[in-house]
């Protein structure tokens, strides 16, 4: 899977979680903003907690948000973010083969 793919689908993987899941806590500091979420998966409970730094969070806050719900496409092809969200996918990557499922499951 290459990477723009790989960013697609966390992308819709996030916003999924953030339509269905109970925000548990944000905090935020000066330097980042960190979020907690906790949401059900094929009967199973699942959580996250993770830090976004200030600066970005706030740059991609601000964005104007597109009239479509089908086109994602200025937040993915934004290279801005691309650091944190390979973190994101490595945690959540890895959170998925801790619980059996490989790439493609779900």
């Amino acid at each position: 899977m290459n990477y723009h793919n790989t960013k697609s689908l966390i992308i819709g993987m996030i916003l999924v979680i953030l339509f269905t899941t109970v925000l548990i806590t944000t905090e935020v500091s000066a330097r980042t903003v960190s979020r907690s979420f906790r949401w059900e998966f094929q009967g199973e409970e699942w959580s996250l907690s993770f830090s976004i730094p200030t600066e970005l969070y706030q740059l991609f806050r601000n964005m104007p948000r597109v009239d479509s719900p089908h086109d994602y496409s200025l937040y993915v092809t934004d290279p801005r973010d691309d650091s944190f969200l390979r973190t994101l996918v490595r945690r959540l990557e890895r959170m998925g083969r801790e619980a059996g499922f490989d790439e493609w499951e779900g």
